[in-house]
């Protein structure tokens, strides 16, 4: 590997072995006019993720580097990990069950933050698809997008995009501050944390071209972040671990933040778990986001447009996902 680059792509793998080598082909099919790196983390798969990946750096050998983990890290820092291996002056980040659509995807992007020193990082649209790569349409709560994504319009809780989707300029060569944050505020659940760190260094733009295939399993218990939030009490625990981190984050770099949205979303959750199980956790939980939100007579104001408009998503997730069932052969 080189110690410079013009681009790394980092991918990220774990228990992946029946969709990581289409992630891994959909980033050798990269048409680009520059040299770039793969770096792949397995993070002790249990399946045949592992013998994949070394099959690839074997025919690769110059430009794939297998970081294979003897032990399980968790995602966050396996993605942290990779990212300060990187060379390249900008790092296209891949989940192992996603995988591009576009073969001009990393040349698109580069290009544009070549030309645009005014922004930091660039994200693609994106597509929901199944496990046999079949568009579906799925509700996702969390994501908002926008043309142009800056600080003031991150509120805690919405993404602008999906993790697969970005290129960012490397902060890992010339830190500004200790990034550690990232893997430290909770070993899987890193988005919401991660995009703070990189907004604090510039703006994001966001491609409407869908370059980018989301995987969305059938049994969505069963997929990586699913499994923390399948859990009311501990998705609500995860969630003030990410809110504080994100305060602490923003204060320790004397940034201008709002985050109020999330705070509220918090609070009336936990105030639905206290309603209907009278558990003292979700009280505790329910005060602590209620003494971080900006104005808690607006937070009991918003407490009924916010049930109504979570009312609705629940029934559009519902109905998506009939409709999806119902067209799925067999």
């Amino acid at each position: 590997m080189n110690d410079s680059l013009p681009l790394s792509v980092v991918i990220v793998s774990y228990n992946q072995e029946g969709y990581i080598a289409k992630a891994i082909d959909s980033v050798l099919m990269q048409q680009t006019d520059f040299p770039f790196e793969i770096l792949i983390g397995d993070d002790c798969s249990t399946d045949g993720s592992a013998a994949i990946i070394q099959r690839y750096a074997d025919l690769y050998p110059d430009k794939i580097k297998f970081i294979k983990r003897s032990s399980n890290v968790g995602a966050t820092y396996n993605a942290y990990d990779l990212n300060t291996k990187c060379a390249g002056d900008y790092i296209a980040y891949l989940e192992g069950d996603d995988y591009w659509t576009d073969p001009l995807k990393l040349q698109k992007q580069k290009n544009f933050l070549d030309k645009h020193k005014e922004f930091h990082s660039c994200a693609s649209g994106f597509q929901c698809v199944d496990e046999n790569g079949k568009k579906v349409r799925a509700p996702l709560e969390w994501y908002k997008p926008r043309k142009c994504f800056s600080l003031k319009n991150f509120d805690g809780y919405h993404l602008p995009s999906q993790s697969s989707t970005y290129l960012r300029r490397n902060i890992y060569k010339n830190p500004q501050f200790d990034y550690s944050v990232m893997y430290k505020t909770h070993p899987l659940v890193g988005d919401r944390i991660s995009l703070p760190v990189y907004l604090l260094h510039g703006d994001l733009y966001c491609f409407n071209e869908k370059m980018t295939a989301y995987m969305i399993p059938q049994n969505r218990k069963e997929c990586g972040t699913n499994i923390v939030y399948s859990d009311k009490k501990n998705s609500l625990k995860v969630d003030i671990s990410i809110f504080l981190a994100q305060k602490e984050l923003f204060l320790k770099q004397n940034a201008d933040f709002c985050l109020d949205y999330y705070a509220r979303k918090i609070f009336y959750s936990a105030l639905s778990g206290y309603f209907f199980t009278r558990d003292y956790m979700f009280k505790e939980y329910a005060r602590a986001a209620l003494d971080n939100t900006g104005s808690k007579i607006k937070t009991y104001i918003l407490l009924i447009p916010f049930c109504v408009k979570k009312i609705f998503y629940k029934m559009s997730r519902f109905l998506i996902n009939f409709e999806n069932r119902i067209r799925r052969p067999g």
